[in-house]
């Protein structure tokens, strides 16, 4: 799991893999200093997450704040079907736009019985 905020030139990216939690959110949460004066992007990189609880999300708007701080613009560039559903049950899709669609599940995984209900977030 590579949960990390790099700062490359003027962008910082973040990378969020497997579950963003409560467990991971906290050294994400001392890395956000790297957002900086000098930062023009926040990039945010989640096609891979396979989980993410309320604090998870609580990141993704502290980045998201703390780039319009710095007059950085704030983009999500890759997500997974999982942080959409959760973005989206917390009404926050307007709040954190996605720019790509979710990345798709691997072929080996059972096709999906989602109805759009959510209740799959709370297996």
């Amino acid at each position: 799991m590579a949960n990390t905020i790099v700062s490359q030139g003027p962008a910082a990216v973040i990378t969020l893999e497997g579950d963003v939690d409560i467990n991971t959110t906290g050294d994400l949460r001392n890395q956000m200093s790297v957002i900086t004066a000098g930062t023009q992007q926040v990039s945010v990189q989640a096609g891979h997450v396979t989980y993410i609880d309320s604090s998870g999300v609580a990141l993704l708007l502290l980045a998201k704040q703390m780039a319009e701080k710095v007059g950085a613009t704030f983009s999500i560039d890759s997500v997974s079907a999982e942080v959409v559903k959760v973005i989206q049950l917390a009404k926050l899709d307007a709040v954190l736009p996605i720019s790509a669609a979710p990345a798709q599940k691997p072929q080996n995984q059972a096709p999906s019985t989602d109805q759009g209900d959510f209740s799959d977030i709370f297996d």
